[in-house]
C-alpha cells in the first residue's frame, strides 16, 4: 500500500468538503520524465538517482510524486546481498579491524561480492 504524508497532499476546503487539486496538463511532460528517470535507475544506488532529480517549478507536487515513486520503485531494488546480511558482515568485519577499507574488503570477501 502506498501512503502519502498529509503535508504533501494539495487540496482546498469548499463548503466543508475537501477538494483535491489534480495534475494539470502542463505537468504531464515532467511527470513522464520523472517516471522514466526512476525506470532508468532501477538497480542503481539511490544516491545516484537523487543526484539527478531536478525540481520543476511546482515543487510541492514534485515532492508528492517523488514520495510515491520511491515507494513504488523501492520494491524493485536489485541487490546481490540482502541489506541485513551485508550490514551484519560489515559490522563483524569492523569489529575485527580498525581500518575502514580493510573492514569493507573483508566483508565483501566474506559475502563473495
Amino acid at each position: 500500500m502506498i501512503s502519502v504524508p498529509i503535508h504533501l497532499v494539495r487540496y482546498e476546503v469548499h463548503d466543508g468538503e475537501i477538494v483535491p487539486w489534480f495534475v494539470d496538463r502542463c505537468d504531464i511532460p515532467w511527470l513522464r520524465d520523472l517516471v522514466e528517470l526512476f525506470e532508468a535507475f532501477v538497480g542503481a544506488p539511490r544516491r545516484e538517482l537523487e543526484s539527478r532529480l531536478r525540481r520543476p517549478p511546482e515543487a510541492r507536487l514534485f515532492r508528492l510524486v517523488v514520495h510515491v515513486l520511491w515507494q513504488v520503485y523501492s520494491s524493485r531494488l536489485e541487490v546481490s546481498v540482502p541489506p541485513r546480511k551485508a550490514r551484519a558482515a560489515l559490522f563483524t568485519a569492523a569489529a575485527a579491524s580498525r581500518d575502514k577499507t580493510e573492514a569493507l574488503a573483508a566483508a565483501a570477501h566474506a559475502l563473495g561480492v
